[in-house]
């Protein structure tokens, strides 16, 4: 994922809206998680498993730090239908 957005020119050691695979700390609780992809607001979570707003590491990316407005689910298209949807704040 970082090469495929080196080669547009997208770094993120220059733009601190893109981060790949970085901590997101909640410091308060002293716990962090790890999106696979932030942008700007908004959290992007490639996965296998449905996940809602009750799923534990969805939770912990909204209580982060960062605060994301929403959470991007990306699943295969062979699992069945919903393979993205939108996961809001």
């Amino acid at each position: 994922m970082r090469d495929s957005l080196r080669l547009r020119g997208i770094l993120e050691k220059t733009d601190p809206q893109v981060r790949i695979n970085r901590w997101a700390p909640n410091v308060s609780e002293g716990v962090y998680s790890i999106p696979d992809s932030r942008v700007g607001t908004i959290a992007i979570d490639v996965t296998l498993t449905a996940k809602t707003k009750t799923t534990p590491q969805i939770r912990r990316f909204f209580d982060s730090d960062f605060r994301p407005v929403a959470v991007v689910i990306i699943r295969p298209r062979q699992l069945g239908p919903n393979s993205a949807y939108i996961i809001k704040r």
